[in-house]
């Protein structure tokens, strides 16, 4: 939306300036951070001991595997498809961290810009397949999941290798005083922040709003989807890098949990699954969300077993609110 004002110049024309509106926050559009605060504060109400820096700390780290899912699965959403490759790429890049990378350094190189590349290669395969051959998303992706995961079981077919130390020091080292994890997700909050204002954001969310009406606007759907999903790819690789230096071995499978929970994580966080609409930050929020309510089950003594039904009902309650907030939206805009 833009706002006007009139103006006269010295020749006596009238000169119409225009400036940009600040969409207004609704509370709708606060949902998983008040989700957030709801969980994480009742875990701290039935262990209160757990509420210090060592806890934050662990949490962080164990949660930054699934945020990086999630960044991915968030740009694929925005375009309005879905990438369920993301767990063959995290499966496979796992499995070549723990048996081709040695403690020398420019082995360490040479893998992790390897890594780098097939996330970036898989991405520009399902960007590719997706936006030219027009195959749907869920089905491309499914396919390449698929043989990703193949590729992840001839490089190493029981979890297991090794991991690099000097990799595994620079991970785990906090020499500020702050846990690495949360540097890397404040780093990737204002990268986010930055891309979204960038050019390239803007077409991910015209694409995902409306295709038709952004190419007649001019913008490249093939390369913005492709752009997409070649992001996606390398945050899968990223993923898979960190997951094995902190869990210590590689693991053929350690892809697969991240495939729906990374998508459930963004949807929670206010993603939809028509695509335009949602924030990286938020999917972040929601990637915790799915973190801590396992804790908070087993915190309460409930059985691990209803740990999905709970998942599922968080999901549903939080889809619910933002479809309700986006429509309200919809109608208020619409009546102004």
């Amino acid at each position: 939306m833009m706002s006007t004002e009139s103006i006269t110049l010295e020749s006596g024309k009238k000169h119409t300036k225009r400036y940009p509106v600040r969409p207004s926050i609704t509370v709708y559009d606060l949902v998983p951070l008040i989700l957030f605060i709801l969980v994480i504060s009742l875990i701290f109400i039935i262990k209160p001991r757990l509420a210090n820096v060592q806890f934050v700390e662990l949490k962080a780290n164990a949660g930054l595997t699934l945020v990086l899912a999630t960044a991915g699965q968030t740009l694929a959403l925005l375009t309005g498809g879905i990438d369920l490759s993301i767990g063959g790429v995290l499966s496979l890049t796992s499995s070549l961290a723990a048996t081709m990378m040695t403690d020398e350094p420019l082995n360490i190189l040479l893998w992790c810009a390897i890594i780098l590349l097939i996330g970036m290669g898989a991405g520009l395969i399902n960007g590719y397949v997706i936006a030219v051959l027009r195959v749907p998303p869920f089905i491309a992706t499914l396919a390449s999941w698929s043989i990703f995961n193949g590729l992840a079981l001839l490089v190493l077919e029981d979890p297991g290798g090794h991991v690099s130390e000097p990799l595994r020091a620079l991970v785990r080292s906090d020499p500020l005083g702050i846990p690495n994890s949360i540097v890397f997700i404040a780093i990737l909050i204002v990268a986010w922040l930055l891309f979204k204002r960038s050019k390239w954001g803007t077409r991910l969310y015209a694409v995902g709003s409306d295709e038709a009406k952004a190419y007649l606007n001019g913008t490249d759907i093939v390369r913005t989807k492709m752009l997409a999903y070649v992001l996606s790819g390398c945050f899968a690789a990223v993923a898979g890098l960190y997951r094995t230096v902190e869990v210590g071995l590689g693991s053929p499978i350690a892809g697969d949990p991240f495939i729906l929970t990374s998508a459930a994580a963004a949807l929670v966080g206010g993603m939809s699954l028509a695509g335009g609409r949602g924030d990286l930050v938020n999917s972040i929020l929601g990637a915790f969300i799915m973190l801590f309510i396992f804790d908070l089950i087993q915190f309460a003594g409930i059985s691990s077993f209803y740990t999905p039904m709970v998942q599922g009902l968080f999901l549903i309650l939080a889809v619910t609110l933002n479809t309700i907030g986006y429509r309200l939206q919809i109608r208020k805009a619409l009546e102004q």
